[in-house]
């Protein structure tokens, strides 16, 4: 809607602001500063603010209106070509491939700079419940968000950059410890992605949901292929700075947990957040360009000890870097060479609410890296490429840990009974996949076109722990304490008489991953066929896999096509059983006093105690997880945009689980003599799970906006939550609980429920892109709305009947909520010196509640928060 001009006006002016741009401008500006700004970051929050409010400011200087002494003109008007859609999905063929373009990146991404969140607008994308948590160590973690594609786990997707796999073979489930950073045995840097990228280095992301390509293996999720930027031919650079805070959050608090918790509520949490970086493009010839990028994203966040502890602050922080060298070579008209260096680490520090001095720092990240020589020609286009990544998923931590009793002068450091000190010892971890890959494409005169490829990559895993570490325990108290060793004794005072030690080792596993595929695409008459089929093989489990794909398009009347889809997926190989297949055994040792004289004395007779071997795990004859996915699609032409309805339908078999049950074996316990026993338990393929989606989406553009709108229904369904799970049909086995009042069985419950997690059924998703006063404002209303749901769950209470004692379940409902954002670029100024853009992004801009898990000491939902920032760009 276009707003009257200013009184007094020149009608020849040409500067131009839209008036809901600047209004939605000004609300952002309020909405950020709820409970002011730090002093750090300030200065960049207060620039960019004073700027966004600038841009009318800046629009009315005129040397004209200066002589003439007439008042500045604001004249309204959209710009003339809209802006880029927020995703493009127009293959009939390909009709579960969505393609996020660079201009979307750059608009629509979030302050956090989580590229995963730009997948919020796919309609078969699904994020954890848990994303919004106002936990410290929630708000602290800046690696990616976990995703669900069509119904797959968040670790079965496959994630590429550039093509190059970015997927874990490690544990990344928070089962045994595996996310506890104060786990003595697992470390908590790993994450689904090895390795991922800054936003502001992307140029692309390909998501697959459905109706795959044979080109891709290794998941019953979806796809994930970040394409970076490309070097240009042009000299440019770019400088950008993101800041947040606590101060720029509304921390909220329902009324139920009001009630519950009363007014006196814990503190909120204390955290800064930055992002800043920067690009230089290069073109050191004619036929020669590079890139180089360097980016960091860090939280700091404030915890505190326990009161028992003092209750002193202890601040920690998360720092995740890119850097990035990209380099293009023209070999010839036809040959492009293209290498690329990718190092992004993540370090997150550690510390205890109930401890002192054990400050542990995990790794994740790690380095990436290829050749990619290709050549495009008239009937040929082929490529060779040779990659090689590392993840490091290192812990470092303090190598002995103590329990002294608080009764002590040693241990007066805190009030409890026993006071910790320490850490349980660094553990390294890493995972090497180095691989080539050939592709070759065929086009012939009038029967379509051939397309073959195929994939070498050896993967290897290493876990150890590179020396001993000791835990020691059980301390005595007494003026009479006589010490003839210096280890854990202080003469009159107190000493500890028990450790555990925490042996060295080295576990190593390696597999082969072979690959082959072969793809055939045919137009004829109104049909556009695509037929693949794809061969897996990996060493570790030793299976042969074969995977047919198979999409049919067909066009009706009216501009319509029809598309059937029918596909197998494969997933890859999970190594984390066998690295805990190799940990030791445990051994306990005690010490006792030698009584002389009313004295104690304690000496290094230390006699083992207890010994017991670790849980093992063994799996043979494995089968590999595979999904069968059906699939229909409807796509039209509609006025300003299109029309796309999909449905999703997939069968997942054979997942991997942990038998119910434990094997038992004998050995000789060296200390007492007596035969003990150790579990071993099995690896099966028990595991299974469903998924049903449907979807309706519309595209389309009208003068200065382009608008994406969505809404999908999706049932998922699974029989375990991880690989270290058992099947829920063989763990509530002749079990009966109580629900409505009746005696049911807990296996017929599991079996009607769905998926707590990742697993909304209902979700509206819409991003509406505007350009203002000439493209130099651009904004970006986003959104998602999440349905409630019911599940069926445990109540925590009991009752008796007939005598018997059973557990009552109940239906627990699980609200929804409308997740809206909104970002506003503003151009402030452009030379030839360059361009200055101040930029807001806003989320929860409706101030709603997410309705996340909350607790007496973390009683907050995430309100609506902003993120400031300034861009410069040459």
């Amino acid at each position: 809607m276009l707003a009257p001009a200013i009184e007094g006006a020149d009608p020849n002016r040409s500067d131009r602001i839209s008036a809901n741009g600047y209004e939605w401008m000004s609300m952002g500006m309020k909405m950020g500063f709820m409970s002011g700004g730090r002093l750090r970051g300030r200065a960049l929050l207060g620039v960019s603010t004073v700027a966004l409010f600038a841009v009318p400011a800046l629009a009315q200087q005129n040397a004209g209106t200066a002589e003439t002494g007439q008042r500045p003109t604001i004249a309204v008007e959209e710009s003339t070509n809209p802006p880029t859609a927020a995703y493009e999905s127009t293959d009939v063929v390909a009709t579960g491939r969505s393609v996020i373009g660079q201009e979307a990146v750059q608009s629509r991404q979030t302050g956090n700079g989580d590229a995963m969140e730009l997948l919020k607008i796919l309609p078969h994308v699904q994020f954890s419940r848990s994303q919004y948590s106002t936990d410290a160590t929630d708000i602290q973690d800046i690696r990616p968000s976990d995703i669900s594609i069509s119904g797959g786990r968040y670790y079965d997707n496959y994630f590429a950059i550039d093509g190059v796999g970015a997927n874990s073979r490690l544990d990344v489930v928070d089962t045994s410890g595996a996310l506890n950073p104060a786990d003595a045995y697992e470390v908590a840097g790993n994450h689904a992605q090895s390795i991922w990228v800054d936003p502001s280095l992307i140029g692309s992301i390909v998501v697959e949901d459905s109706n795959i390509s044979a080109e891709y293996g290794g998941f019953t999720g979806g796809v994930v292929d970040v394409q970076t930027k490309k070097p240009e031919a042009r000299w440019g650079a770019t400088v950008t700075g993101n800041y947040t805070s606590d101060g720029m959050v509304n921390f909220k608090v329902s009324k139920a947990d009001r009630a519950a918790y009363g007014a006196d509520l814990a503190p909120k949490v204390d955290f800064e957040k930055y992002r800043f970086g920067t690009t230089l493009n290069m073109p050191l010839a004619d036929r020669t360009r590079v890139l180089l990028a360097a980016n960091r994203s860090q939280s700091k966040v404030v915890y505190y000890k326990t009161a028992a502890y003092g209750g002193t602050s202890s601040p920690r922080t998360s720092t995740s870097d890119n850097f990035m060298l990209k380099a293009e070579q023209d070999l010839a008209d036809d040959l492009l060479l293209t290498g690329q260096l990718t190092y992004s680490p993540y370090r997150s520090e550690f510390s205890s609410n109930n401890r002192i001095d054990d400050l542990s720092r995990t790794h994740g990240g790690g380095l990436s890296g290829y050749l990619n020589l290709a050549r495009k020609g008239q009937r040929d286009d082929w490529s060779v490429k040779l990659s090689h990544t590392y993840s490091d998923t290192d812990r470092e931590w303090a190598p002995i840990h103590y329990s002294w009793s608080s009764r002590s002068q040693r241990g007066s450091f805190c009030s409890s009974t026993n006071c910790s000190e320490g850490g349980f010892g660094d553990i390294n971890q890493q995972q090497t996949d180095t691989a080539i890959k050939a592709d070759w494409t065929h086009r012939f005169d009038s029967a379509g076109t051939l397309r073959l490829g195929t994939e070498y990559t050896r993967v290897e895993a290493k876990k150890e722990r590179p020396e001993d570490n000791y835990a020691y325990s059980r301390g005595v108290v007494g003026a009479n304490i006589v010490c003839n060793t210096s280890l854990v004794c202080i003469a009159g005072d107190t000493v500890l008489t028990q450790y555990s030690v925490y042996k060295a080792y080295k576990a190593d596993v390696g597999l082969n991953s072979f690959n082959g595929w072969s793809e055939y695409n045919l137009s004829w008459n109104r049909f556009d066929l695509r037929a693949g089929l794809r061969y897996d093989y990996e060493s570790f489990l030793g299976n042969h896999d074969i995977s047919p794909r198979l999409s049919v398009a067909t066009a009706l009347p009216w501009g319509t096509t029809l598309t059937l889809g029918a596909n197998r997926y494969y997933s890859r190989g999970f190594l984390g059983y066998a690295l805990r297949e190799k940990y030791p055994d445990s051994y306990t040792y005690q010490r006792e006093a030698t009584v002389s004289g009313g004295r104690q004395v304690y000496n290094d007779d230390w006699q083992l105690s207890s010994y017991s071997k670790t849980t093992r795990y063994s799996h043979s004859n494995l089968d590999t997880p595979y999904s069968n996915e059906w699939t229909a699609a409807l796509s039209a032409p509609l006025p300003w945009g299109s029309v796309r309805v999909k449905g999703i339908l997939r069968n997942n078999k054979d997942e991997i689980t942990r038998k119910l049950t434990a094997d038992s074996y004998s050995y000789v316990n060296p200390v007492t003599g007596r035969t003990n026993t150790y579990r071993n338990y099995t690896v099966s393929n028990d595991g299974e799970s469903r998924y049903r989606g449907v979807s309706v989406e519309w595209n389309g553009t009208w003068r200065n906006h382009s608008l994406a709108l969505n809404g999908a229904w999706s049932k998922t369904k699974s029989n375990s939550e991880s690989y270290y799970d058992p099947a829920d049909a063989l763990e509530a086995e002749g079990d009966m609980v109580v629900f409505e009042g009746q005696l049911v069985s807990e296996a017929d419950i599991l079996a009607r429920n769905r998926r707590l997690d990742f697993s909304t059924p209902w979700n509206v998703n819409a991003a509406l892109t505007s350009t203002w006063w000439e493209d130099r404002i651009t904004t970006v209303l986003h959104g998602r709305w999440k349905a409630d749901f019911e599940r069926i769950q445990a109540s925590g209470r009991r009752t008796t009947i007939s005598g018997v004692s059973y557990d009552i379940w109940e239906q627990r409902q699980f609200d929804g909520w409308l997740d809206l954002g909104l970002n506003v670029q503003a151009k402030l100024v452009e030379t030839g010196l360059g361009g200055l853009t101040a930029e807001a992004r806003i989320t929860n801009l409706l101030d709603a509640l997410p309705n996340t898990a909350t607790s007496a000491s973390n009683p907050y939902q995430m309100g609506r928060s902003i993120w400031m920032g300034l861009t410069y760009t040459y």
